[in-house]
């Protein structure tokens, strides 16, 4: 791949750079204060050698903007750098050997966000997303049938399980239920979990090896804890065969 242009957005004093182009070298030229150093340090964030040198939200967000945009952070994040570049032709022969005929030109667009994901662009021929799942995939009719329908990935139904959907539902109810009403819910919770710990101390007991535990054996064979008597009882005992002995 060749490196056409970079571009920073929302790093420290960087609104939008735009796209700047790369030849064999760049030079950065400007003023004190003027967002160089920024930009070179956003760059590096794309390929961060170490994880000391990725973004930090809070520390590289523009200060002015972060009470608005910390609110969409997780859902949202921003992306801060990108670097398009060339695809040669061997790399756009491996994409054609891998899905086919679904590149559209041979620009790919890297990106790395707030949250540090790094993400891709390749410019696709039209109906290619929708087309090489149905060729690759065995699909369920439904879907299968339903990709024929949408003109992006992104309009087809969701078809989660039906008890993911349920727990979903469940767990909302829960969180905005009043308070009185809460309580059975975590009463219930409670007595599962008392239910499962009694399983498990069950089937510990079960699994374990009978051993003769001298005093204080159980009835049942079964090793128990000494009582306090039982304890001087059996250090009498020990004593007494010591002392003969």
């Amino acid at each position: 791949m060749n490196l056409e242009a970079l571009r920073v957005r929302n790093y420290r004093t960087i609104d939008d750079s735009g796209w700047v182009s790369v030849d064999n070298f760049l030079t950065l030229i400007g003023r004190n204060e003027s967002g160089k150093t920024a930009f070179m340090e956003a760059v590096q964030g794309l390929n961060p050698p170490s994880s000391a040198d990725e973004y930090v939200p809070y520390e590289d967000y523009p200060r002015e903007e972060w009470a608005t945009y910390s609110d969409r952070h997780e859902s949202d994040p921003d992306l801060v750098a990108s670097a398009r570049f060339t695809l040669d032709s061997e790399e756009r022969q491996a994409v054609r050997d891998a899905y086919g005929d679904v590149l559209a030109g041979d620009s790919a667009t890297a990106s790395r966000d707030y949250r540090n994901d790094l993400r891709w662009r390749l410019s696709l021929e039209d109906g290619a997303p929708r087309e090489y799942p149905q060729a690759e995939c065995d699909l369920p009719e439904a879907p299968s049938a339903q990709l024929t329908t949408v003109a992006a990935l992104s309009g087809l139904p969701d078809h989660r399980r039906e008890d993911e959907r349920q727990h979903d539902e469940r767990r909302h109810e829960r969180l905005h239920a009043p308070v009185g009403a809460r309580e059975p819910v975590r009463e219930r919770e409670a007595e599962d979990g008392r239910d499962d710990r009694a399983r498990c101390r069950r089937h510990e007991r079960g699994s374990r090896s009978r051993e003769d535990v001298g005093l204080g054996q159980a009835p049942d064979d079964r090793p128990r804890r000494l009582g306090e008597d039982e304890r001087e009882q059996r250090h009498e005992v020990v004593t007494e065969q010591e002392s003969a002995e």
